[in-house]
Formats: C-alpha cells, sequence, structure tokens
C-alpha cells in the first residue's frame, strides 16, 4: 500500500460538504478544461496563475435576498452585498481547510480584487462567471450577467482551487436568456453599456458603484 497516496473525495461528498457549509449552489469542473478555454487569451485568467498544482475547481454560489432588489436604499443594498461576499469568502476558506484536512491541498481564490497585469487591472485573477458556466450552473445573459436556473442573476460566487482530482459537471446546453425578444435589461441599464451578449465596462463604471 502506497503510505503517500491521498484518500479519495468524490464531487458528491464535497458538494455535501459545500451545501452544509452554507453554499446555495455547487458546480465542479476540470481546471484544464478552464486553462484550455480562458475567457480571454490575450490576458488568460487561468488556475495555474494561481495554484499551478491545482486539479479541480469548486464554483460555490450564495443567493442574493430578493428583498434587496424591492429596496431603494443604497447604503442598504451595497452592505448587503458586501457581507455576502464576506459570507462567501468564509464559506470558501472553511471548505479548502476541510478539503485539506483530507489530503488535498487547496486555495480560496480572490473575489473581489483585480489583477494589475490584465488588462489594466479590469480583471479578476479568475473569472468567476467563466467558471460558474463551466460548472454548469447557468449560463450568459445578453448583458454578460450570469444567470442560473434557481436565482436567475441574484447570485454571488467563488472558486475554491483543489489538488484533488474531482468527476467535473456538464455545462447547462440551454440558453437560459431569451435575448433581444425580452431586451429588459437594456430598456433599463441607465448609461447604455449592454451591447448585446458583452458589456461596456467604462460605461458600466459610471453607474456601477
Amino acid at each position: 500500500m502506497d503510505v503517500l497516496a491521498k484518500p479519495t473525495l468524490s464531487s458528491e461528498q464535497v458538494k455535501e460538504k459545500a451545501l452544509e457549509l452554507g453554499a446555495d449552489l455547487v458546480g465542479i469542473i476540470d481546471c484544464r478544461t478552464l486553462s484550455e478555454n480562458p475567457p480571454d487569451p490575450t490576458a488568460p485568467q487561468v488556475p495555474e496563475r494561481i495554484a499551478p498544482r491545482s486539479k479541480s475547481a469548486i464554483c460555490l454560489a450564495k443567493r442574493m435576498p430578493l428583498g434587496e432588489f424591492l429596496s431603494d436604499h443604497q447604503y442598504a443594498v451595497a452592505y448587503t452585498n458586501a457581507a455576502i461576499c464576506r459570507y462567501l469568502e468564509r464559506l470558501a476558506y472553511r471548505l479548502s481547510y476541510w478539503l485539506e484536512d483530507n489530503g488535498h491541498p487547496s486555495v480560496p481564490v480572490v473575489m473581489d480584487e483585480t489583477d494589475p497585469e490584465l488588462k489594466r487591472g479590469s480583471y479578476g485573477y479568475l473569472s468567476l462567471r467563466h467558471v460558474a458556466v463551466e460548472a454548469g450552473l447557468g449560463t450568459f445573459g445578453l448583458e454578460a450577467n450570469l444567470l442560473t436556473p434557481e436565482y436567475g442573476p441574484r447570485v454571488y460566487f467563488t472558486v475554491v482551487l483543489t489538488e484533488a482530482e474531482l468527476e467535473p459537471d456538464q455545462r447547462i446546453t440551454e440558453q437560459l436568456c431569451i435575448g433581444e425578444t425580452c431586451g429588459r435589461c437594456l430598456l433599463s441599464c441607465p448609461t447604455d453599456a449592454i451591447l448585446h451578449w458583452t458589456l461596456d465596462k467604462r460605461l458600466c463604471s459610471i453607474a456601477a458603484q
């Protein structure tokens, strides 16, 4: 028997633990898939830039309260969003420790910072939305936001990179957004930043904060 062999974890065990810790949705993808299909090949947001030994990316999602979207109180909404991000960060660290206790070194991905080497700082270290799509949690909408079957766009994501080799999930094949035939996001954007399946980040930033 190889005394150095790592204990085997199944994807089901990892997902069960993530849900137990407080995630609302969990998806898993092979890191090679992310490396071979970066969202922008000229500024690759790929796992090996963060954790070269990682084998799997675990995408964790937490829903946003519906009441947040019924409130016009700017600071209450901002505080709620910040609290959700902090919740996800703690969840990711706790899952990472659990994975390591089971023999698999792991690291959470930074959520709300940008890598200054990518597009002058406008891109994160890893595109959480793209990981979520590859992990089967949702599809992109017309405004380049991510839509989930369970909660629509009312979701925040984070990712844990792990050396555990886990069975990946499959992408959702049916597009959730019906596109221009709906167009509500086009009509509601105050800076006209939506460019049909992509986003003008400079225009978006004017009103995003």
